[in-house]
């Protein structure tokens, strides 16, 4: 199957699957209520959620630059355009090749060898379900407005991210015999299967040089924790734009679910995944699904229209296209 073909399937698939998530999440809701809802919007509320979401987006730079730190002494302001392009190659294009097409955005502009940069964004990944686990955990144990079953859950997502931290730590001691090991548990699987987990394993040992560094670890940590704290921050500033009053964890229960749900099959933009997150995240803490919808409309119209005027700015200074974009994402990728 030729990469053009692959793609078109993805983009059926999460099409389908787009449907099928927005029919979960409004199937039990009053039209009428949506529309009034949606009627009683406080639009003031962009703003924050803007704003919100740049500051996620230049931790998320500040944490890629700190990672990158063994490779190149570039600034977060240098890695800022490049992270903000990736964020909407990832809202146009299938695959999540938004990753690879900002691998390559920075490769160019710094003139960086791209297998180095592509080991720091899959070590990001490890970063992000850590902060995420460990965020929603914390929040939800120690709220008291929480239901106790979510209480409970974020007990023991709080004690799971401690573990699993413990591993990454234990990784970093062991790089090499942890490596070899996976290696050779994977050997079992067929040979497509095992050759994707070894360059996924290397790439990660590659990428793992920054976190070595005592002086990065606690930047990383502290921007990882604090990109996805301003990301619940979005989430939040939606429901209150709603009129929604439910507690600060609630966005949180939203922001798991959210980056659950991406990794789903999904059409570009998310749509569809975000709404069926907002509305099953928010229905223990009783908030009518109408509400809910209404909710998930503001927070993704707002980071739908701020990823693409921004990431546009910043895709036309790198002297790319769209066309461009999807081109180098589709290289960076095979």
């Amino acid at each position: 199957m030729t990469p053009q073909s692959k793609m078109r399937l993805v983009l059926a698939t999460g099409i389908t699957f787009a449907i099928l998530f927005m029919f979960l999440a409004v199937r039990d809701a009053d039209a009428d209520v949506i529309a009034a809802s949606l009627a009683a919007m406080d639009w003031r509320f962009v703003l924050p959620i803007a704003v919100a979401l740049m500051l996620q987006f230049w931790f998320k730079a500040l944490r890629w630059q700190q990672l990158r730190s063994p490779f190149s002494s570039a600034r977060t302001a240098e890695v800022f355009p490049a992270t903000v392009v990736g964020y909407l190659a990832n809202l146009v294009l299938p695959l999540f090749l938004g990753e690879f097409a900002r691998v390559h955005i920075l490769g160019k502009q710094l003139k960086l060898r791209y297998t180095p940069v592509l080991a720091t964004v899959v070590l990001e990944r490890v970063f992000d379900f850590l902060s995420v686990l460990l965020v929603v955990g914390v929040v939800l144990a120690l709220e008291p407005r929480a239901p106790a079953d979510l209480n409970m859950a974020g007990t023991v997502a709080g004690i799971v991210s401690v573990v699993l931290i413990a591993m990454l730590a234990a990784y970093l001691r062991w790089t090499g015999q942890l490596t070899a090991l996976i290696l050779r548990l994977t050997s079992v699987l067929p040979a497509d299967s095992q050759q994707r987990i070894a360059e996924q394993v290397k790439l990660g040992a590659l990428g793992l040089q920054a976190v070595r560094n005592p002086r990065a670890l606690p930047a990383i940590a502290a921007a990882s924790l604090l990109q996805w704290g301003f990301m619940g921050l979005c989430i939040y500033f939606g429901m209150l734009g709603t009129g929604i009053d439910v507690p600060v964890s609630a966005a949180f229960v939203v922001l798991a679910l959210t980056v659950l749900g991406v990794t789903l099959p999904s059409s570009p933009g998310f749509f569809g995944t975000i709404q069926l997150c907002f509305t099953l995240g928010l229905a223990p803490f009783g908030v009518p699904v109408e509400q809910a919808f209404a909710a998930s409309v503001l927070f993704h119209l707002t980071i739908y229209v701020t990823g693409w005027t921004t990431g546009l700015y910043f895709l036309r200074r790198s002297g790319l296209t769209l066309g461009g974009l999807k081109q180098a994402g589709m290289e960076q990728q095979t």
